[in-house]
């Protein structure tokens, strides 16, 4: 003490232990806790000043999802598009709204959606309204004469289905991975169809172009239930799982325009037998049974997209990969669409940025090497595949890709593709997309 005053600090105060203790029951002598817990100034305030009320669950706008924007350009012109989305939730997380919107295009290509979904109880219920507008199409070469001289013209057929969509939901969870669901609503399917036409004289010049509308089918209104077990014990990495296991299976009967049953089984398995290399691998069955099942007002199922078999995107096709004898349709495209789609993923995954990879630092992007085989299949009732002694081929690719996590917002994978069943394509080419990350 004495060293501190000449040091001109002020001495420490001795206490005693005793002097910090409460007094003991029956005595008015208070201990120097209470004292200060009595003192505004020193102690904490008096729970009188505060209001005590029970909790009353509200929604508020938790945060606003990025916007996205889209761009490309083929044979057939430019595309863009984008989108965003809001999210509200209560304080406690036992209420979820969602609002998104998103214009690819057109609009005619506006897919909105909203949902509510209540978490209060342990029976989880909720409602959805949504219009998501699913496009595919077609290509074909045919020779005729352009402007009085031989030449042909190029045709893209576009075909696009609307859904609109109202449905309630309930949920029981088991257990923390694994649940029951069950949905019921009724649903809108509008129909258009669109041809852009490109003419060409004999030496291959471009001559003109033209866009028509072509008489589509009308639209179908019918009910529709779903009843799926889920399973779901992975652990994700920077850009997809890294281990655990994904499974679902579900029955989804429809009735009224059309009857059919559609059957789901997707079995995800995810293997770390070295840190940090992961092997993953996916089987996974989509098909409409039933009556109705192959009607042509139904939008097909599609092999193509880069979350199921890469190297056969829709907008990588052109009409020189087409037999040059066929009339209206495109063998090597028709066999990507069906009423029954079978696929088969297996990846190899190395983290290269973020705290599993190679580079175990903290990244904004963290950043995934991958090797990648896909296989599919897509048929129709009228039509069963080789692999059960019909005649639709297996497609396949092999090749290699990045997949970037974009400051967690997005998912972006560009690849480096070889499909092996596409003949009148160059061995190797890049494909680019957003996706929610790996299977």
């Amino acid at each position: 003490d004495g060293a501190a005053a000449l040091a001109g600090q002020p001495a420490a105060q001795r206490t005693t232990p005793a002097s910090l203790t409460l007094a003991a029951p029956g005595h008015t002598q208070q201990g120097r806790v209470v004292t200060y817990l009595a003192d505004a100034s020193t102690g904490l305030p008096s729970a009188a000043e505060f209001a005590v009320g029970g909790y009353r669950s509200r929604l508020a706008l938790d945060y606003i999802a990025p916007p996205t924007l889209s761009a490309g350009n083929n044979q057939f012109g430019t595309f863009v598009g984008g989108g965003s989305a809001l999210h509200f939730g209560s304080m406690l997380g036992d209420q979820e709204a969602v609002a998104m919107l998103q214009v690819n295009g057109t609009l005619k290509d506006l897919a909105a959606g909203v949902q509510y979904v209540n978490r209060r109880r342990r029976f989880d219920w909720g409602a959805t309204a949504s219009q998501i507008p699913y496009v595919t199409g077609g290509f074909s070469r045919t020779y005729e004469n352009v402007n009085g001289s031989p030449g042909f013209v190029d045709r893209q057929t576009i075909y696009r289905q609307t859904t609109r969509q109202l449905d309630g939901l309930v949920e029981y969870p088991f257990s923390r991975v694994s649940r029951f669901e069950f949905q019921a609503g009724v649903s809108n399917i509008g129909f258009s169809t669109e041809e852009r036409a490109y003419a060409y004289d004999a030496n291959g010049f471009f001559v003109g172009q033209a866009k028509n509308t072509l008489p589509s089918p009308a639209s179908l209104t019918f009910g529709q239930a779903s009843a799926a077990l889920v399973f779901d014990n992975s652990l994700f990495g920077g850009t997809g799982p890294i281990t655990g296991r994904r499974w679902r299976l579900e029955a989804s009967p429809t009735f009224g325009s059309l009857n059919f049953v559609g059957a789901l089984a997707d079995l995800r398995q995810y293997l770390m037998p070295v840190r940090p290399v992961t092997f993953a691998v996916r089987v996974m069955h989509f098909g409409r049974y039933g009556s109705g099942a192959d009607d042509r007002r139904l939008q097909p199922l599609f092999l193509g997209y880069q979350s199921m078999v890469r190297g056969y995107d829709v907008n990588s096709f052109s009409s020189a990969e087409c037999d040059s004898t066929a009339t209206s349709s495109c063998q090597v495209f028709d066999n990507l669409i069906g009423s029954k789609i079978l696929v088969g993923n297996a990846e190899m995954r190395l983290p290269l940025l973020g705290p599993l990879g190679l580079l175990a630092r903290r990244v904004p992007i963290p950043t995934d090497l991958v090797f990648f085989g896909d296989a599919g299949v897509a048929w129709s009732q009228s039509e069963s595949p080789r692999l059960f002694g019909g005649t639709r081929p297996l497609i396949s690719s092999v090749g290699t890709g990045l997949r970037l996590n974009l400051f967690g917002a997005l998912i972006m994978e560009l690849d480096l593709v070889h499909a092996l069943d596409r003949p009148g394509k160059k061995p190797w080419f890049f494909q680019f997309g957003l996706t929610q990350g790996g299977f």
